[in-house]
């Protein structure tokens, strides 16, 4: 009697433990259809509103913020509507760096541009730069560069950073487990910087794992850091 109602007891453990592991999968594979799915219309409502802004007649820096403004605006409102879904996840445990802690996360953003452009060369050949401002009349030159400063190098990796390492990556963990759910998220988040595609997924590595020992904002501060590298370099 008494292993009869053990092993029935067993069988229910199992069902339940199946029913919580698809219940994870679902939520995992909610997750990215939605914050994909945001990116993805977003995408094309930038290109749409640059279409429709590129001959009117307007300030010439608002056509240079709207795709910008727009990418912000949704990638913002994806953040707010996936936490009132109510999906469960653990997120990463919060170290509030101090003001040390904030110059040698700077340097380690730097320290990952440099180590990113040295893939993109070992890969492609050639080190990273757009020449963007090469085309920019120098009368523009300094608006336009703090317009990217301030969308590009900073609103941008925040955003990014909340949303891989803040809400995807915690998700995928419940599933995954550590070490594939950094793969999964630097593989997705290399497809979306599909350009520096090799130097994208070793930069989400380190981020993941930064994320691990000392928490998003970490991230944030080394991901700025490194996006402005980029910036300056393409710029100077």
């Amino acid at each position: 009697m008494a292993a009869h109602t053990l092993i029935a007891y067993m069988g229910r453990c199992q069902e339940s433990s199946c029913t919580m592991s698809d219940t994870r999968v679902k939520h995992l594979v909610a997750t990215l259809a939605f914050f994909f799915a945001v990116i993805f219309i977003s995408g094309i409502v930038m290109i749409l509103a640059s279409r429709v802004i590129r001959d009117a007649s307007v300030f010439w820096a608002l056509k240079q913020a709207v795709p910008s403004m727009i990418l912000a605006s949704f990638l913002a409102a994806a953040v707010s509507i996936f936490d009132r879904l109510k999906i469960p996840y653990v997120p990463v445990v919060e170290r509030i760096p101090g003001a040390g802690s904030v110059f040698m996360l700077a340097l380690l953003g730097v320290a990952l541009f440099v180590f990113s452009a040295l893939i993109k060369y070992a890969s492609d050949g050639y080190f990273p730069n757009n020449n963007v401002y090469a085309e920019i009349p120098r009368a523009r030159f300094f608006p336009y560069f703090f317009l990217t400063i301030f969308f590009t190098g900073v609103i941008q990796p925040v955003l990014e950073e909340v949303i891989f390492r803040g809400r995807i990556f915690p998700v995928a963990r419940n599933v995954l487990g550590v070490v594939a759910s950094i793969a999964l998220v630097s593989m997705l988040f290399s497809l979306l910087h599909y350009s520096n595609l090799y130097s994208s997924f070793a930069f989400s590595i380190a981020m993941c794992i930064l994320a691990l020992r000392h928490g998003i904002r970490a991230c944030m501060v080394a991901h700025i850091a490194y996006n402005i590298a980029s910036i300056l370099v393409d710029a100077f």
